[in-house]
């Protein structure tokens, strides 16, 4: 039972939250969503848990899916951007395996300067195995990297549809566009913390109203786009952590900066052929991180 517990912490903590019953709603809302996704994430969590002693993970880390999150998260990514062939399946496991001592070093190197890792292993194995695309015959992404043109951003007149945008903001943290994946989420980050459930929502009503006001296009609005990084840099900076800065001032500020930042970063990485991730989530979460510490001051002899 205890191995049960922790591969579904490994799915919770992707929304850092340690809680099996979180886990298990969301893997079954990645099931709804998409039942690859499904399966590959409960792959990832079992492979994790498996290797995690052996890739210099202790045993809280484990216990508290912390281990195991990155991992879930690239064999979602690799799922839906990988063309559906059977190679990219063994594709998949190899950046499974690959993402464990990669999520190790990426946790040292950050030690010292007193901020977590986050998904930062789960973006760079990402990249990097789609960026192989170029390289490899047997390496397929199904996204367009390295284009040869960059097209401007066509906004579209189509209406707001707001229950889709608000739910498929949860989905979209798993890369899913579901209602239904959406509401299941929600569901898994109540039934661990009613004061994260409602961060949440907030979180995401004043990104979306936000994105609004800025005149995003409608079409990403209402696939959840705008909304998924909002979410987590809430739960990073109104559950998980904590700053020398005012709890509600550090999420607005960190509302704001995640929303300048996803805009900035998708256009960034267009020329790419890249997505976006989680990206604006860890640097807006890592700014206000560094923002609310206190340095020393150096001591003149």
């Amino acid at each position: 039972m205890n191995a049960v517990r922790i591969i579904l912490k490994n799915i919770a903590q992707v929304l850092l939250l340690n809680n099996a019953w979180t886990g298990l709603f969301i893997l079954l809302g990645l099931f709804v969503g998409n039942w690859k996704v499904g399966m590959m994430a409960l792959a990832a969590s079992v492979i994790a848990l498996l290797l995690a002693k052996r890739t210099n993970y202790s045993n809280e880390e484990i216990n508290t899916g912390l281990a195991g999150f990155n991992p879930v998260l690239t064999a979602i990514a690799l799922t839906l951007f990988l063309v559906p062939e059977w190679y990219s399946i063994l594709i998949a496991f190899i950046a499974i395996v690959i993402t464990m001592p990669i999520g190790s070093a990426f946790r040292e190197f950050f030690k010292p300067f007193g901020v977590p890792m986050l998904t930062m292993p789960y973006v760079f194995v990402s990249w990097v195995i789609l960026l192989m695309s170029f390289q490899f015959k047997f390496v397929n992404a199904d996204v367009n990297i390295l284009p040869d043109t960059v097209q401007e951003i066509q906004f579209s007149g189509h209406s707001i549809h707001f229950i889709n945008a608000f739910l498929s903001g949860f989905s979209e943290i798993f890369l899913l566009k579901s209602i239904m994946a959406g509401l299941l989420i929600l569901i898994g980050i109540f039934i661990a913390s009613r004061k994260a459930g409602v961060l949440a929502i907030v979180a995401n009503l004043i990104g979306f109203t936000a994105v609004l006001v800025l005149g995003a296009n409608h079409d990403q609005i209402n696939d959840g786009l705008f909304g998924y990084n909002v979410i987590l840099t809430v739960l990073a900076l109104g559950v998980a952590f904590r700053t020398r800065i005012q709890r509600y001032i550090s999420i607005v500020l960190g509302i704001l900066l995640t929303v300048v930042l996803h805009a900035g970063m998708t256009t960034l990485l267009t020329p790419f052929g890249l997505p976006v991730f989680t990206l604006p989530f860890i640097i807006a979460t890592w700014i206000m991180l560094f923002a609310g510490n206190r340095m020393k001051v150096q001591q003149i002899e």
